[in-house]
């Protein structure tokens, strides 16, 4: 005996828009649609421009374009929309480093980090901006500006560079260890 999608709601206990949402992601993905993911899925700011403009000129319904384009969800296409009224065209996220050609990770001096962080403040704290004009993570900018308001310019020497400052300014650090006798702990 078949059932319907109400039978089978009501057994469920789920609402028409979750069960709904369940069909789409099995019919655009299949199986492996309702399995949980991990993290969330990225997609490239092309296709979020195309989705959104195909919308917005009547080419189909949320659910339309979320089939056309492959999107998890109808909020993941309205929160878009709602970025593209308040101007944002680009749609660059903090994660899209592929798009941005921003570096991986890089080693800045003191004397980089430290110019880093006041331009960033000097342009009102945007760090998106910093990072992307320095060719590092938003996140480094972020910590070294947090920490220079919090300590001063003294944290912004990589840490080999901290330490062996620290050892200077409070005596030598062999003076310091002179006469300790190690031993071992059974």
């Amino acid at each position: 005996m078949r059932k319907g999608s109400t039978q089978i709601r009501k057994e469920l206990g789920i609402r028409l828009s979750t069960f709904q949402a369940w069909l789409r992601k099995y019919q655009t993905e299949g199986a492996a649609g309702l399995h949980p993911k991990k993290g969330f899925t990225r997609y490239p700011s092309s296709l979020k421009l195309e989705a959104v403009e195909e919308y917005l000129g009547g080419g189909g319904s949320l659910d339309a374009m979320c089939r056309k384009y492959r999107i998890s969800s109808h909020a993941v296409l309205q929160q878009w929309i709602m970025l593209y009224h308040k101007g944002h065209r680009d749609f660059k996220t903090r994660g899209a480093r592929e798009e941005s050609g921003m570096a991986e990770k890089r080693k800045l001096s003191y004397e980089e980090r430290l110019q880093a962080v006041l331009y960033c403040i000097g342009q009102q704290l945007n760090y998106r901006q910093t990072s992307e004009q320095n060719k590092i993570t938003y996140q480094q900018i972020y910590s070294w500006v947090k920490k220079y308001q919090e300590q001063g310019e003294a944290v912004l020497f990589p840490n080999t560079a901290r330490r062996k400052r620290q050892r200077q300014s409070c005596g030598s650090w062999k003076r310091k260890t002179e006469g300790f006798k190690w031993r071992m702990i059974s």
